[in-house]
Formats: C-alpha cells, sequence, structure tokens
C-alpha cells in the first residue's frame, strides 16, 4: 500500500503508522524498554512489492508488537514509493536501484 505522509491511516496501517526513520526512508520502529541497547541483534524488516511496513505491525499478528513484548529492537522500513519512501526515478525502479537506495539510507 503506498500512502503519503499525513494520510489519514487506515486498519491496513497498523497501530503505530509510519515514522521518518533515518535518511529519507520510513517505516515503523520498535527500540527496547530497558537499557538493553546493543545486548540483542537489530532485526531488519523488508516488505515485498504490493506492501509497506505496515505488514509487519497487523493487528494480531504484529512483529512489533511481538518485539516489544520481548524487548527486541525492530526497523521495519518501507522501500522506495511506499509509505513515506520517496520513489525511484524511472529506469532506476530495479531491484538494483532498491538496493542501491538502501544502502543510501
Amino acid at each position: 500500500m503506498t500512502q503519503t505522509a499525513g494520510a489519514a491511516r487506515t486498519d491496513r496501517d497498523g497501530p503505530r503508522g509510519a515514522e521518518a526513520l533515518f535518511g529519507r526512508m520510513s517505516g515503523r520502529r520498535n527500540a527496547p524498554r530497558r537499557g538493553a541497547h546493543g545486548a540483542y541483534p537489530l532485526i531488519i524488516s523488508l516488505h515485498g512489492g504490493t506492501y509497506s511496513s505496515a505488514y509487519f505491525d497487523l493487528p494480531g499478528y504484529s512483529l512489533l508488537d511481538t518485539a516489544e513484548a520481548l524487548d527486541l529492537p525492530v526497523l521495519a522500513m518501507d522501500r522506495p514509493g511506499y509509505g513515506a519512501s520517496p520513489p525511484l526515478p524511472v529506469g532506476e525502479d530495479t531491484l538494483r536501484g532498491n538496493a542501491d537506495f538502501l544502502a543510501k539510507s
């Protein structure tokens, strides 16, 4: 699902809603409550085509809710053109273009 920043949220957006993560990337995140930063691996979730980071925050099946309960850090990023992440220029909207965008973010 593609949505723009400031758009009205729907049930498909998940309970958290997308936010700016870093660079020009949007997505969702969970940080551990306790001071154990660095004690656990960071889980990075990247959706496939036709989805957004909301895929990882579906009520009743949320990876972010599970991670929160276990105090695990998670980043669920929006690929270019999804959520509030800007689309890639025409001709660069390939798998390689997505990889380059993520590497630069």
